[in-house]
């Protein structure tokens, strides 16, 4: 899976620069918090009367801070320094923790929301930082391996986290859960601040005699910039369309399926076969060196195929949770080639505002997507959205080859466009 035959750094290779070590310890813990919070939250909630709403209130505030600060995020990740940005929303993430932890189960839900709203904010801030901050840590030849470290850390931190969170409400309670968050959003704070990383570097023009754009103006020169690289442009837009069309149906699809065919007590195996996909295809992604990883990436996404086939026709659970398992091999192979494409490809000045665009394009139109997918499984039945799906699935993902740059993941040219940055 090597082309010229040239080697590929391996997954674990990039922890061997100090930088990128101490921010991967750090957000290492911070993943495992985020889970115990997220679960401890839910618990803290589901105790209490007419808890559904309430619960869909608090996560929608969630959401809502998250997606409202995204290119707001993005505009100031290519602003200030990357790591004190991310210090920030560890810093806002902690207050909201601190207000729960205060209050405990007399926490009303205006309160939780608030706090909610909060930790989304939190995240908007952060991710676009993140993602941007990653390329500056590790030589070019590291960044691949990075993102799949990155993928593969997201993935079991994720099963870590939520497990730990279980654990801590049912033993010793929910305050300590709580508490045990606030140490890693500290254990992140710390790691955080010994990253020496550089201010991102503005263009010649934009010297101290011209005065600096407004945020919305950084907004707006990013989105150019996006729009500037069609390939950028075409798989932002697949990617918009895969998550609205296929990724939302296939969630409601898999439970609705399993109880239907009297088998919704393995929802829980099956639904963690995807987290393990995505550590095999993280693992895989790092070691893929080929000559046009934009259509390896893209032919990954179609190994979703085989999930919604078995929507559709009656198969074991087994076949289930091997093909839930495989479309997350293809998830996780398409992302960590696309993020590595993007970190290479795009301006580092620009990168934290391509990025939340990114985002904001991916997480926009799932909310009113999963409201709309369980009507329409309700009126038309699981066969036909699942066929709807796939369809959009090989159409959406064959349509973007045909734009230049998309095969190849940079632009037709060959010429290269990102930028060192100095003092890293």
């Amino acid at each position: 899976m090597t082309a010229q035959g040239v080697s590929r750094p391996g997954t674990f290779a990039p922890l061997a620069h100090r930088a990128f070590r101490r921010l991967w310890i750090g957000q290492c813990a911070r993943l495992v918090g985020d889970g115990v919070f997220t679960v401890a939250l839910m618990l803290l909630i589901l105790g209490r009367p007419g808890a559904a709403s309430q619960l869909g209130l608090v996560l929608g505030a969630e959401t809502l801070g998250a997606a409202g600060v995204l290119l707001f995020g993005g505009a100031l990740a290519d602003r200030v320094r990357r790591t004190r940005l991310m210090m920030t929303a560890d810093g806002l993430r902690s207050c909201a923790v601190l207000v729960v932890l205060a209050l405990g189960a007399a926490a009303p839900v205006p309160v939780l929301m608030g706090c909610a709203l909060l930790v989304g904010v939190a995240s908007g801030l952060f991710r676009p930082a993140f993602g941007a901050v990653l390329p500056s840590l590790v030589p070019e030849d590291h960044i691949q391996a990075a993102n799949a470290l990155r993928s593969l850390t997201t993935r079991l931190t994720g099963i870590a986290g939520p497990a730990l969170g279980g654990v801590l409400v049912t033993g010793p309670g929910s305050t300590t859960a709580f508490g045990v968050q606030l140490g890693m959003c500290a254990i992140s704070l710390l790691t955080l601040y010994g990253v020496r990383d550089a201010t991102p570097e503005r263009p010649a023009a934009e010297g101290a005699t011209q005065e600096r754009p407004s945020l919305f103006g950084d907004i707006r020169e990013g989105l150019r910039v996006l729009l500037a690289h069609r390939w950028i442009t075409a798989v932002v837009g697949q990617g918009a369309v895969q998550l609205a069309l296929v990724t939302a149906p296939a969630t409601l699809l898999l439970p609705i399926v399993l109880e239907d065919r009297g088998q919704v007590g393995h929802v829980g195996w099956v639904m963690s076969a995807s987290a393990l996909g995505a550590v095999v295809g993280s693992v895989l992604g790092a070691r893929l060196r080929v000559a046009r990883p934009g259509l390896w990436a893209m032919t990954a996404l179609l190994f979703q195929l085989v999930e919604l086939a078995c929507f559709i026709a009656e198969v074991p659970t087994v076949t289930v949770g091997a093909a839930v398992l495989l479309s997350g091999v293809g998830y996780s192979v398409f992302g960590v080639l696309w993020m590595s494409a993007l970190h290479t490809q795009v301006p580092r000045r620009y990168l934290g505002r391509v990025l939340s665009v990114d985002a904001t394009a991916n997480t926009a139109l799932q909310p009113v997507a999963l409201a709309l997918m369980g009507a329409l499984i309700a009126g038309v039945g699981v066969p036909a959205v699942a066929a709807g799906a796939a369809v959009v699935l090989v159409t959406s993902t064959l349509l973007p080859l045909a734009v230049p740059g998309v095969a190849a993941f940079h632009d037709p040219s060959g010429t290269r466009t990102s930028e060192p940055e100095q003092g890293v």
